[in-house]
């Protein structure tokens, strides 16, 4: 067996996760390896299903799936606004930094407006996560 599989499965063998302390150790060491440049071909196969048992394991934990559904159910503007706090930055700032109206972006936040897809699109790049952060829920479009 390869030396590199040894060690890693050692750290947390590749076997269903069954605890939220096995969910620890076990997103820790993806975290790492998702952190490298390039990963050997075991490390990658590794990476692969680790990825799946931690898929598996938060699909099934309600306190994991309770979180979510909160998460989806938080207006975009509120995680616009969460993460303008969090950052410290200003509208002024973030409006500059993606290329978008300082108006446009006072607007969302404060409820006037929704965001263009090409806005929303353009802070998902800037902070790195899912568009539909910041676009309007389904409920929401029929409410």
């Amino acid at each position: 067996m390869n030396k590199r599989l040894v060690e890693l499965s050692k750290r947390f063998p590749l076997s269903l996760i069954k605890s939220d302390k096995e969910l620890k150790v076990a997103s820790k060491i993806y975290s790492e390896l998702g952190m490298k440049d390039k990963l050997s071909p075991v490390e990658n196969d590794y990476f692969e299903v680790l990825e799946l048992l931690i898929m598996d394991y938060e699909a099934k934990s309600p306190r994991i799936q309770a979180f979510l559904a909160e998460a989806r159910a938080t207006p975009p503007e509120r995680i616009l606004k969460s993460i303008l706090e969090e950052s410290g930055m200003s509208q002024s700032q973030l409006a500059r930094e993606v290329g978008c109206h300082q108006e446009h972006i006072s607007a969302f936040l404060a409820g006037r407006r929704g965001l263009s897809k090409i806005n929303a699109m353009k802070l998902a790049k800037y902070f790195k996560v899912s568009v539909e952060l910041f676009l309007p829920r389904i409920s929401e479009k029929v409410a």
